[in-house]
This record gives C-alpha cells, sequence and structure tokens, in this order.
C-alpha cells in the first residue's frame, strides 16, 4: 500500500478506507479529482490538523460538506431543530446527493477518479497544487487570502485552492507518496510457510 510521506519520512500509511472515501469526497466535490486530493493529503501533513484527525478518512468528512454526517439528513448541522434547518444548505436535493455521495460504490466513480484513486494507490498521483491545504468558492478563497498575510491562491479547473502561510515555507516536494509498509506480503508469506509445513507433518504423521 502507498504511505504519505512529510519532510522525506514515511508519515503515514494510506488505508481503504481512505481510498474509498477520497474517491467519494472528490467525485462530489468536482473540478480536478487530482487537485482535490492532493488538498486534502497536504491538509493532513499540517501538525494542527493531523492532532484533530488521526486518519485521513476522518479528515476528508469533516473538510468534504459532500460526505460530512454532519451535513446529512438527521446529522447536527440538518436535523429538523438545528439552525441550518430548512435553509438552502440543508435543501433536500442536496441532502439526497450527499446520501449518494457517501454510498457511492467505486465502481460508479467517474473515469477521472477512478484514473485519480488508481494513481493515488500505486504512488504515482501527479501533485497540480503543490503546498495547497484548502479550496473554497473563489469568494471565500479570496477573502481568506486578504486577511491572512503570506497567504495565496491557485486555481485548477473552476475550483480555487489555498496555500496557507504555514503551508508556503515548505520546500518542494516536502509532502510526497511513497512505498507503503511490506508487513502484509510478509505476513502473507509466513502464514504460507506455517500451512505448507503443517500439511507436510501431518503427512509424516500419516506415514
Amino acid at each position: 500500500m502507498v504511505a504519505l510521506y512529510v519532510g522525506g519520512k514515511k508519515d503515514y500509511e494510506i488505508t481503504e478506507s481512505d481510498l474509498l472515501w477520497l474517491g467519494r469526497a472528490a467525485q462530489g466535490e468536482g473540478g480536478s479529482a487530482a487537485a482535490v486530493i492532493w488538498s486534502w493529503l497536504q491538509r493532513f501533513a499540517l501538525p494542527s490538523y493531523r492532532r484533530s484527525f488521526p486518519t485521513l478518512t476522518l479528515l476528508v468528512r469533516a473538510h468534504s460538506q459532500a460526505v460530512n454526517p454532519r451535513w446529512m439528513r438527521g446529522g447536527d448541522f440538518c436535523a429538523a431543530d438545528s439552525r441550518h434547518a430548512g435553509t438552502a444548505p440543508c435543501a433536500e436535493a442536496l441532502l439526497d446527493r450527499r446520501e449518494r455521495n457517501a454510498t457511492r460504490d467505486p465502481s460508479a466513480f467517474s473515469p477521472e477518479v477512478k484514473a485519480a484513486i488508481a494513481a493515488l494507490r500505486k504512488g504515482s498521483l501527479a501533485n497540480p497544487v503543490p503546498r495547497a491545504v484548502d479550496f473554497a468558492s473563489h469568494e471565500l478563497v479570496e477573502s481568506y487570502i486578504r486577511n491572512h498575510p503570506g497567504s495565496r491562491a491557485v486555481s485548477v479547473d473552476g475550483n480555487w485552492h489555498v496555500i496557507y502561510a504555514e503551508s508556503a515555507r515548505w520546500p518542494d516536494g516536502y509532502v510526497a507518496l511513497g512505498p507503503g509498509s511490506s508487513w502484509p506480503i510478509v505476513l502473507g508469506s509466513f502464514a504460507a510457510g506455517l500451512a505448507i509445513f503443517g500439511g507436510a507433518w501431518w503427512i509424516w504423521r500419516r506415514v
């Protein structure tokens, strides 16, 4: 499996759950799948977010409204007694769409999202937004840039991504993909060896 490397050191093993939710969220967000995925990978490298979200799945589901359980039907943001109930962000059409996003099978991903997840799995997903750690509408991004000196924006396929002042100081390749642990392969081979040995011992006992 692929791993996330930060500052040249392996920092986090990307799991099957992470790949599933990255795909679902990227499908729901639209725009460049590679760009939104890399924004989440780089956001996950910020120490403040890592403390709050120990897994990439948790960070993605919290950041992407498209798959955030709090913005779904019955979630605390859109519950009948919440302050957002009946407002545009909790419209029935959006609630239905979020439910579809959160249950979408990978076979139903768009060709672009499928390709991005396949490349991520292999550790070969190109990064079109180096140092970007967030994305939002153009208006929200402009507001953030005005109020946070040292930050800057980049646009990819109509989505606006934000480079925070903190991530702007990262050297090239500070967040990267690399090989994950080989333990599953090693353990599998060990288990197979035990099975062969056990079978041979049983046959020997029968002779």
